[in-house]
């Protein structure tokens, strides 16, 4: 049985597009029945569809700065066969990927009519070994809040290597900002940052947040915090204290602790990321009418 198409209820389109008029102009129509997420090219394109199982079609431009749309298109196809994709084009001919093609420039509401053709074609079978949305390890989120840029650095490249994603504040109201923002698993907080300490950012998103939305605070300090201070952060709704000149070891040690079993891929969970090429030269080449008015037949499933 062929997969079938993801719902388009709450789901989100990936618009890739190195031209940033022209993708924000197919994002706002985009937004009129989806959530849209924006990518300027294949690297970008890939990160973003790693990170956001909720993508159910991908419209990509043939021609990007770091490689081809169609090259990117077959490996959404590859590797996330319920994606229904679509390519832009302003040439008359390219290579016979994609469900749907439209031009450059569409017509009205060629876009949002491109991609809701396409989710309406059954994708054919994928390989038996291809992984679904569901065997997709998301990767989880670290907010890290402190006053000095190059701590800051220290950490990102240190989470990063260790499979995170990263959201950075350089001071307490912007923390509790990206926080509601970024829905981060866990935080680490410079006690004594500007604006807001790390206290009152705890304290902030504990008011804000249920319970089951927030993340675990860990407060980061270079003095010693007297039984006072302690007994604030604690009922304030902090994880954790940790001295600030620990070991990254350490510090990533504890975050483990309180964020439980690890869900984060390797970098071999998405190869794809690393080995896109520009097949644009090896693929076959078609004429093709570009009216975005008139679906592709539907393929017929295995």
């Amino acid at each position: 049985m062929s997969p079938e198409r993801a719902p388009t209820h709450r789901h989100a389109v990936l618009v890739v597009d190195d031209e940033a008029p022209i993708r924000r102009s197919a994002a706002r129509e985009l937004r009129q029945t989806f959530d849209v997420v924006e990518a300027a090219g294949v690297t970008d394109a890939l990160e973003q569809l790693a990170v956001r199982p909720d993508v159910c079609a991908v419209v990509a431009d043939l021609g990007l700065l770091d490689g081809s749309g169609a090259a990117l298109l077959t490996e959404v196809e590859r590797r996330a066969p319920w994606c229904a994709r679509v390519l832009m084009s302003g040439a008359t001919t390219m290579p016979a990927v994609g469900d749907i093609v439209v031009p450059k420039p569409w017509p009205g509401g060629g876009i949002l009519r491109a991609v809701e053709q396409a989710l309406a074609i059954p994708p054919t079978d994928p390989p038996a070994d291809t992984p679904r949305p569901s065997d997709f390890s998301v990767p989880r989120t670290l907010l890290f809040a402190d006053r000095s840029a190059d701590t800051l650095m220290l950490l990102r490249q240190a989470a990063e290597r260790r499979g995170f994603r990263v959201v950075e504040a350089r001071d307490g109201a912007q923390a509790v900002q990206l926080a509601l923002q970024h829905h981060p698993d866990a935080m680490v907080v410079d006690l004594d940052l500007p604006a807001l300490g790390g206290v009152e950012v705890a304290r902030a998103l504990g008011e804000a947040l249920p319970l089951s939305e927030r993340p675990a605070v860990v407060l980061s300090t270079g003095r010693a915090l007297g039984s006072q201070t302690l007994r604030e952060a604690i009922e304030a709704g902090a994880a954790d204290c940790i001295d600030r000149a620990c070991p990254l070891a350490d510090l990533f040690d504890r975050i483990d602790k309180h964020l439980g079993p690890s869900t984060r891929p390797s970098a071999a969970a998405f190869p794809w990321t690393k080995t896109v090429v520009d097949e644009l030269t090896t693929m076959p080449v078609r004429t093709v009418r570009v009216d975005a008015s008139v679906p592709r037949p539907p393929r017929s499933a295995s």
